[in-house]
């Protein structure tokens, strides 16, 4: 099996993609518990597949030291769990199912895709998914969706379940296309840039459409010349032009919750930051994910408006503590202002960083997936380029 084709199943399964009929009743990633036993049957199999050593062997200590240090403190947070809710371990090993994961990021290192595979991989992602997208918008949400309740509710907030797990990992190969338009612009490549857009477009998710934008046109700007600029500004601006009541729409209701006191981020924000003051154990090492079987916690705190979705590493240091935290806020700046580090890596890590703070990140296997890519590729280009340039790359 080529390593291309092992990611691109690796991102299907990881997502939900597969929560469609015939199968969501028992494949789905959102309800069924198959789909969880292949998500993490196919990482064993990664491991027994292929092999780490060759060129650039990357599965060094060193490297897989970020994925230990974030389980190690997600398994410190089952501690409060239990000592202060009384949720046993056993239920806690269970409903932590998601965050290992974290595993996904000593995979990579050990499996070793190039740039090639992996943008290979994730491009057919993207049109598999920007289909999807299509379809479940405009054919038939009910072809999609595993449940009827599920497709009614699809039917009035399409933006909210459109590829809802799993399409961040579309920003991997849109920001390899801008770098490319960036170093050296071709019409193809810009054109390429112009039909994600569209795709962030119709999913209308405003923490992937407002900064992937923003750069795209930077990109652009930058590599293009004035002339080729202008010219994929008149495609640019035909889009822009054809969606304006969403953009319209996504800009009143930014500029209304930013207005809004009572706006449910800021009130989760608030709380999540206040509800560990005066306990030190709760500040390093989180409260724990609490099973709904266990607490009635996560319901008081919807019956409040509190939502750790709404808050994103707040909300996640609220679960798993600080050390999870501080190990992906470290790499994400490390990545930024890394020297000799591809612009698409370091544009990727500035929109996880940028939007960290209010988007529930790393709380679906897709998203921990996601950054489990940035930080592969990060590690990539610093230890191939630590050789050429020497042990000041990446500092």
């Amino acid at each position: 099996m080529k390593k291309s084709t092992y990611i691109l199943v690796l991102a299907l399964l990881s997502s939900n993609f597969l929560d469609i009929r015939p199968f969501g009743d028992w494949l789905s990633m959102s309800n069924g518990l198959w789909g969880l036993v292949a998500l993490y049957l196919w990482v064993a199999g990664g491991f027994l597949k292929f092999n780490r050593f060759g060129y650039p062997y990357l599965y060094t200590s060193k490297n897989i030291a970020p994925s230990f240090w974030i389980l190690a403190g997600v398994f410190l947070s089952m501690i409060p769990a239990l000592y202060f809710y009384g949720q046993p371990l056993l239920t806690s090993l269970v409903a932590y199912r998601v965050q290992y994961f974290w595993v996904t990021i000593p995979l990579l290192l050990y499996i070793r895709p190039t740039e090639e595979d992996l943008i290979k991989s994730l491009t057919i992602f993207s049109i598999l998914f920007f289909l999807s997208a299509l379809l479940r918008t405009y054919v038939s949400s009910n072809w999609f969706y595993y449940s009827e309740s599920f497709a009614q509710y699809a039917e009035r907030h399409p933006e909210d379940v459109i590829c809802s797990a799993g399409y961040q990992l579309v920003l991997v190969p849109f920001y390899y296309y801008c770098g490319k338009v960036r170093e050296y612009f071709s019409l193809k490549n810009a054109i390429i840039v112009v039909l994600f857009l569209a795709f962030f477009l119709i999913i209308q998710n405003r923490s992937v459409l407002f900064v992937a934008a923003l750069i795209a046109m930077l990109s652009i700007l930058k590599g293009g010349g004035i002339f080729r600029f202008f010219f994929v500004a008149i495609i640019l601006g035909v889009l822009l032009y054809q969606t304006k009541d969403i953009w319209s729409a996504l800009l009143e209701e930014t500029t209304a919750q930013v207005n809004d006191t009572d706006y449910a981020r800021f009130r989760s924000i608030q709380f999540f930051l206040n509800e560990s003051k005066g306990s030190l154990a709760k500040t390093i090492f989180g409260n724990g994910l609490l099973s709904a079987h266990v607490s009635t916690r996560n319901m008081e705190l919807s019956e409040m408006g509190v939502y750790n979705s709404d808050v994103g590493l707040i909300g996640y240091w609220n679960f798993y503590g600080i050390i999870p935290v501080i190990v992906i806020v470290y790499y994400l700046f490390k990545a930024v202002f890394a020297k000799r580090i591809p612009f698409s890596v370091r544009a990727l890590g500035l929109h996880i960083l940028l939007c960290s703070g209010t988007i529930s990140y790393f709380g679906t296997y897709a998203l921990i997936l996601w950054f489990a890519f940035f930080y592969y590729l990060f590690v990539y280009y610093r230890d191939q380029n630590s050789q050429i340039y020497g042990a000041s790359v990446g500092s």
